[in-house]
Parts: structure tokens; sequence; C-alpha cells
């Protein structure tokens, strides 16, 4: 997908992500990047997303990188960003966008589970931090 968001394929991105995406965004709102890419609010190369961990739990995939402004005024505005797609059928149904920020996603059990009171398992925690 990102190689595919890299090189401008808005075939294959439409063919991996359903056109009712349910989305989310965290973080400071100048370093909304991702979304605005797939609607085409900004172009493919005014942002350079350079993913540096990936790893999936079930149907979640987490990727976690960092990126930055591609263009004249950008000035230093790089960026940790973690993303957390929700996968069913082949295609991403679910999109949580971190970005600039710490992030620990957690499993809470749910009714079928066999926990008892609270407990809870970590799913992913940031590993970059902003220097």
């Amino acid at each position: 997908l990102y190689k595919a968001l890299t090189k401008g394929d808005v075939d294959t991105v439409q063919s991996l992500v359903v056109s009712d995406l349910e989305w989310s965004f965290h973080g400071p709102s100048e370093t909304q990047h991702l979304m605005k890419v797939l609607t085409g609010e900004i172009t493919y190369d005014s942002f350079c997303f350079k993913p540096v961990y990936a790893y999936a739990n079930g149907r979640c995939v987490f990727v976690e990188g960092h990126g930055e402004r591609v263009d004249e005024v950008a000035g230093d505005d790089s960026m940790y960003w973690l993303h957390i797609w929700t996968v069913e059928g082949g295609k991403v149904i679910k999109l949580r966008e971190y970005a600039n920020t710490i992030v620990t996603a957690m499993k809470l059990p749910g009714a079928n589970d066999s926990h008892q009171g609270f407990a809870c398992s970590t799913l992913c925690q940031s590993r970059l931090q902003i220097t």
C-alpha cells in the first residue's frame, strides 16, 4: 500500500481500501497527511511516508514510521506516525491514524473471552519517538 501511495498508483490503492473507509485521526491537525492523500486532497508526492516497522495481530496491521512534507515551504515538518489498518476480506475497512504521539493499542476482553475482571493485552506500542 505504501509503495502504491509513494508512486501515486491510485488504482492499486483503490483496490486495497474500501470506498467507505472508517477513519479516525489523533494528533496535531497540521500532521494529518494520510487521509488527505487517500482522498486526493493533497497529492501523493507532497508527503513522503517512510515505514519503519510493520506487524500484524489478527485483522489489524500496525505500521509505524516517519515522514516529511515535500515542498518548498515545509521547513522542518518531519513527524512520526502510526497507522493501524483493520483488514477484512483482503481490503482495508478501518484506519486509525496517529501522528507525533506515543500510542499503546490495547485489546480489551470481549463478552466471549474467558478473562475475568479487566484484564487486557497490549497489541502495539510506539517504538519511534520525537527527539
